[in-house]
């Protein structure tokens, strides 16, 4: 990941602010960091000893008797089987719905000012009305699909 704390964005938008491209970094290092951990506890939990072992419904460790009584088949749910249900004691699904709220109110009030500044250029632009900005996306669009077009 490029290390972003010394540059500037700059857009049409006006997003030419660094904190916000380091706070989203961060938040980005943190849940990839706590998926990782999420990864090693659980392999740590299936290998507790870091060796290769039987694992109802991941792995069985086989020898050629066993392929040839399958047949030659190398189809790994002639030898694992299921796993076992497993109820996970420590998810708190409160608290994981309480994270995404958290998250989609954060993007809905980052959805709304990014709305807020491009309508803000799109009147500079002289398009004042919502009928105008749909015309001027409608030409764009066309203009892309089947000739170039200007103005």
């Amino acid at each position: 990941m490029r290390d972003r704390t010394a540059t500037t964005v700059a857009s049409p938008l006006g997003l030419s602010k660094t904190s916000m491209w380091r706070e989203k970094d961060a938040v980005e290092q943190l849940k990839q960091a706590a998926y990782f951990h999420r990864q090693v506890a659980w392999l740590q939990d299936r290998f507790p000893e870091a060796k290769l072992a039987d694992v109802p419904g991941l792995v069985r460790l086989v020898d050629r008797k066993d392929i040839e009584a399958a047949d030659w088949s190398l189809t790994p749910g002639r030898y694992v089987g299921v796993a076992p249900l497993e109820e996970d004691e420590d998810f708190d699904f409160e608290e994981t719905l309480r994270d995404i709220h958290v998250e989609l109110a954060s993007l809905n009030k980052e959805a709304a000012e990014l709305a807020r500044r491009i309508q803000r250029i799109l009147r500079n632009w002289g398009y004042d009305t919502v009928t105008d900005q749909f015309n001027l996306l409608g030409k764009r669009a066309r203009g892309s699909r089947w000739k170039h077009q200007t103005g």
